[in-house]
């Protein structure tokens, strides 16, 4: 049983995004979802209104009740009808003081993650900008993230821009799991730019190569040209 990962913040864009999540598992019949949540661990000094208290204490009984209810609120997931066909797992996790959330993320040893691109205030930074790019480079699996509406039909087709680097040879080999995962045809993009152009039947037998070398099946090479110099 392969495992989708869901990070969630109670939003309607997470929500949109578990309930993509949820329609991928059903359209691949061997994916289970695993739902989780991540509480900042507050900053001591916040709790520095009179000086008389024992802030260690009170903040460990106030994240104690936080993770409590946080834990019961994910697990109304497994009672949900819209998910009562599927199996899922929860965890809420509290993030220690510098640990990042996009790592906590990783360290799950998934086979896909499913994140929306927009989270609740406060948590912003969970679903989009920075966050969002860590997780999709320390990630080693599939990330897919999902635009607040947008519905699960079914990934059919997947563009890759390659420079064919050395770089492109270790992405090309982490992109053919979710290629097979999802059934998806690859098409191989290269863009000539006013500083970077490449005859086009060079660059087609280079692409052919590149494929041939990753042994991909599944694909075909395509060659634009680029407006701009960094396109």
């Amino acid at each position: 049983m392969r495992t989708a990962l869901v990070p969630i913040d109670f939003s309607d864009y997470s929500d949109n995004a578990l309930v993509f999540a949820a329609d991928l598992a059903r359209k691949r019949g061997d994916f289970k979802l695993e739902i989780i949540t991540i509480i900042e661990s507050l900053n001591p000094q916040s709790f520095s209104v009179g000086g008389s208290w024992d802030l260690d204490s009170q903040e460990s009984i106030y994240m104690d009740q936080l993770i409590k209810a946080t834990t019961k609120k994910l697990e109304e997931y497994k009672q949900d009808s819209r998910f009562a066909d599927l199996e899922i797992d929860v965890h809420a996790h509290l993030a220690k003081p510098g640990e990042t959330i996009a790592k906590i993320i990783v360290q799950h040893k998934a086979d896909a993650i499913v994140m929306g691109t927009l989270g609740s205030s406060g948590l912003d930074e969970l679903f989009i900008g920075s966050n969002t790019e860590k997780v999709v480079r320390y990630a080693d699996v599939p990330v897919i993230a999902v635009p607040n509406g947008a519905k699960f039909t079914n990934i059919n087709n997947v563009v890759y821009a390659t420079a064919l680097t050395d770089v492109d040879d270790i992405v090309i080999e982490r992109l053919k799991e979710g290629l097979v995962m999802f059934g998806a045809h690859l098409h191989l993009l290269w863009v000539n730019t006013i500083h970077n152009h490449k005859n086009e039947e060079e660059m087609k037998e280079q692409l052919e190569a590149f494929a041939k070398k990753h042994g991909l099946s599944n694909y075909s090479t395509h060659i634009v040209k680029g407006l701009f110099t960094d396109a």
